[in-house]
């Protein structure tokens, strides 16, 4: 638990308070850590650690401030393709994550450095500021998909997607890589077979959205509840007169029948 501690509060030392904007709100795993090992307040008293913005393309928002250098893209992007454009530049202090030229990082399954950072250093442009990840629905979907498996997870808002992700096992780790064109390009109902709601912990916030009844049916129990309710209400102002009464003059009637 200390040691844990100790690693928390070395990760947030330059980390910038950012969770009220970031998209990776809800889901970040230093939020996770910070809310169960974290301290309320930083004994760092000098100035954080900084970077200038910089563009990676049109599909990738990159905000290195927010960034842990955990190295995850970087070997995810060795793993699916030869032809990586980005990596860690500088030394110690000074070290981030950018491309030499400040190429946009363009190959077909550059979208799962997204599903992989486990902070908000690398959000989807598509999503951005559109909606609080808890106030989507997360389904399971597949299509026929020439590049990749097309087994994602689809967050529905209303009747609309708003983002379309990696499907994550128990753990938080990608199950299976998915394409670009999967990821940015098929954002309608229709391009998707549904296959049902995606399972979360149970004090996930993402979980608030309960599928375990129909909405018919929480609205029948609902309405039941607050006739029960009322029932009981009654019953409880009619003792209550009856004692009244028989207080006054020890006639449970009604005093107004009684003149």
């Amino acid at each position: 638990q200390e040691a844990r501690k100790s690693v928390t509060e070395f990760l947030l030392i330059n980390h910038p308070l950012d969770c009220p904007v970031c998209d990776q709100a809800g889901e970040c795993d230093l939020q996770n850590l910070s809310f169960e090992h974290g301290k309320s307040e930083s004994r760092f008293i000098e100035e954080k650690r900084t970077f200038e913005p910089e563009d990676i393309g049109p599909n990738i928002q990159l905000h290195m401030n927010r960034c842990i250098l955990c190295y995850r893209c970087v070997m995810v992007a060795d793993q699916l393709t030869d032809d990586r454009v980005h990596g860690v530049m500088d030394r110690g202090d000074h070290s981030n994550i950018s491309t030499c030229i400040s190429k946009a990082i363009d190959n077909e399954f550059s979208g799962n450095m997204i599903d992989v950072c486990p902070v908000g250093a690398l959000t989807d442009k598509t999503f951005r500021f559109k909606s609080r990840v808890w106030f989507n629905k997360p389904y399971d979907a597949h299509r026929d998909c020439p590049t990749c498996s097309g087994k994602v997870t689809v967050w529905m808002f209303g009747g609309e997607i708003q983002r379309v992700t990696g499907r994550k096992d128990e753990y938080h780790e990608v199950d299976e890589f998915i394409c670009n064109s999967c990821r940015f390009d098929h954002k309608e109902v229709t391009d998707w077979v549904i296959e049902g709601p995606r399972k979360f912990e149970k004090d996930s916030v993402i979980n608030q959205n309960n599928y375990t009844q129909k909405l018919e049916k929480v609205l029948i129990n609902t309405e039941e509840t607050i006739l029960q309710g009322r029932l009981e209400d009654r019953k409880k102002i009619s003792m209550a007169e009856i004692d009244y009464n028989e207080k006054i003059d020890g006639n449970p009637l009604n005093s107004k029948q009684n003149g």
